[in-house]
């Protein structure tokens, strides 16, 4: 890489530039010094671990999610099996699918015989997240 020459320079150039007496520092260096990089990387270090946190913060919304959307997709299951069936042969009950537990209820609607009141929850969560719960309510007409 060519040198330019200050504009306080001799015509003939100095020292410096022609390669003479090379032991003393440059006015005109070009490049970084190792400190510069160091403070540089440490910086660039700093801020890629505040992304990386948000990469943590966002798969645990994803989990979150998928585990509110199974819970959604068990109570839907379990309440479409109720309106397909006699609902006047049918109790309420609970079970524990994919770590889940599901309850449901089947009552007689007191205003007319012939509607019934079917509701499933579907709970789940314990260790560091709180309890979340899935609540559908329907009627079946039989």
């Amino acid at each position: 890489m060519k040198r330019l020459r200050s504009p306080s320079s001799p015509p003939g150039g100095s020292k410096f530039e022609s390669g003479m007496e090379m032991r003393g520092v440059e006015k005109d260096q070009i490049g970084f010094s190792l400190l510069e990089v160091l403070i540089a990387m440490s910086i660039l270090s700093v801020g890629l671990l505040g992304v990386i946190g948000f990469f943590e913060v966002g798969f645990k919304a994803l989990r979150a999610g998928n585990r509110q959307g199974l819970a959604v997709q068990l109570a839907r299951e379990k309440m479409e099996a109720f309106r397909s069936a006699d609902p006047s042969l049918l109790s309420g009950g609970q079970d524990e699918p994919e770590g889940m537990a599901r309850r449901w209820t089947i009552e007689r609607s007191g205003r007319d015989p012939r509607i019934w009141i079917v509701e499933v929850q579907v709970d789940w969560g314990g260790g560091l997240a709180p309890n979340r719960t899935v609540l559908l309510k329907s009627f079946v007409f039989h």
